[in-house]
Protein backbone atom coordinates (compact mmCIF):
# COMPACT_ATOMS: atom_id res chain seq x y z
CA UNK A 1 0.00 0.00 0.00
CA UNK A 2 2.85 2.42 0.83
CA UNK A 3 4.50 1.72 -2.51
CA UNK A 4 1.32 2.58 -4.40
CA UNK A 5 0.97 5.84 -2.51
CA UNK A 6 4.58 6.82 -3.29
CA UNK A 7 4.06 6.03 -6.99
CA UNK A 8 0.90 8.18 -7.12
CA UNK A 9 2.63 11.10 -5.36
CA UNK A 10 5.63 10.85 -7.72
CA UNK A 11 3.36 10.80 -10.80
CA UNK A 12 1.34 13.79 -9.59
CA UNK A 13 4.52 15.70 -8.80
CA UNK A 14 5.94 14.97 -12.25
CA UNK A 15 2.70 16.12 -13.84
CA UNK A 16 2.76 19.36 -11.83
CA UNK A 17 6.40 20.04 -12.71
CA UNK A 18 5.64 19.38 -16.38
CA UNK A 19 2.68 21.77 -16.37
CA UNK A 20 4.74 24.52 -14.73
CA UNK A 21 7.58 23.95 -17.20
CA UNK A 22 5.20 24.18 -20.18
CA UNK A 23 3.70 27.37 -18.78
CA UNK A 24 7.12 28.97 -18.35
CA UNK A 25 8.35 27.89 -21.80
CA UNK A 26 5.20 29.16 -23.53
CA UNK A 27 5.29 32.53 -21.82
CA UNK A 28 6.70 35.51 -23.70
CA UNK A 29 8.92 37.29 -21.20
CA UNK A 30 9.23 40.45 -23.27
CA UNK A 31 6.61 43.10 -22.68
CA UNK A 32 4.54 43.80 -25.75
CA UNK A 33 4.84 47.39 -26.94
CA UNK A 34 1.95 49.55 -25.85
CA UNK A 35 -0.13 50.64 -28.81
CA UNK A 36 -0.49 54.30 -29.56
CA UNK A 37 -3.79 55.44 -28.16
CA UNK A 38 -6.30 56.94 -30.55
CA UNK A 39 -8.20 59.51 -28.48
CA UNK A 40 -11.50 58.35 -29.94
CA UNK A 41 -10.91 54.62 -29.37
CA UNK A 42 -8.93 54.58 -26.13
CA UNK A 43 -12.06 54.23 -23.93
CA UNK A 44 -13.23 51.38 -26.15
CA UNK A 45 -9.88 49.59 -25.94
CA UNK A 46 -9.55 50.39 -22.22
CA UNK A 47 -6.22 52.11 -22.80
CA UNK A 48 -4.97 54.75 -20.42
CA UNK A 49 -5.85 58.22 -21.63
CA UNK A 50 -3.11 60.33 -23.08
CA UNK A 51 -2.10 63.06 -20.67
CA UNK A 52 -3.55 66.44 -21.55
CA UNK A 53 -1.41 69.49 -20.91
CA UNK A 54 -2.89 71.59 -18.12
CA UNK A 55 -2.96 75.23 -19.30
CA UNK A 56 -2.62 76.54 -15.74
CA UNK A 57 0.49 74.44 -15.13
CA UNK A 58 2.05 75.52 -18.41
CA UNK A 59 1.36 79.18 -17.58
CA UNK A 60 2.90 78.73 -14.13
CA UNK A 61 5.94 77.05 -15.68
CA UNK A 62 6.31 79.96 -18.13
CA UNK A 63 5.98 82.49 -15.28
CA UNK A 64 8.64 80.75 -13.20
CA UNK A 65 11.04 80.53 -16.13
CA UNK A 66 10.58 84.24 -16.86
CA UNK A 67 8.99 83.88 -20.30
CA UNK A 68 5.99 85.95 -19.21
CA UNK A 69 5.53 88.60 -16.56
CA UNK A 70 2.94 88.70 -13.78
CA UNK A 71 0.51 90.93 -15.69
CA UNK A 72 0.45 88.57 -18.68
CA UNK A 73 0.04 85.61 -16.32
CA UNK A 74 -2.92 87.24 -14.58
CA UNK A 75 -4.63 88.14 -17.83
CA UNK A 76 -4.22 84.64 -19.27
CA UNK A 77 -5.38 82.98 -16.04
CA UNK A 78 -8.42 85.27 -16.07
CA UNK A 79 -9.14 84.13 -19.64
CA UNK A 80 -8.89 80.48 -18.60
CA UNK A 81 -11.16 81.11 -15.60
CA UNK A 82 -13.71 82.89 -17.80
CA UNK A 83 -13.67 80.03 -20.32
CA UNK A 84 -14.09 77.42 -17.56
CA UNK A 85 -16.94 79.35 -15.96
CA UNK A 86 -18.73 79.63 -19.30
CA UNK A 87 -18.25 75.93 -20.07
CA UNK A 88 -19.62 74.52 -16.82
CA UNK A 89 -21.21 77.12 -14.58
CA UNK A 90 -21.61 76.16 -10.95
CA UNK A 91 -24.75 77.26 -9.20
CA UNK A 92 -25.04 77.86 -5.48
CA UNK A 93 -27.63 75.69 -3.75
CA UNK A 94 -30.92 77.42 -3.06
CA UNK A 95 -31.98 77.51 0.59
Amino acid sequence: MDVLLVIIVVLLTMRLVGAVALFLVDRDWRRPPTPTADPCLSPVWALPPTPVADPEQSLLRRLRSGEIDQERYRSEIAGIAHRDAAASPLRAPVR
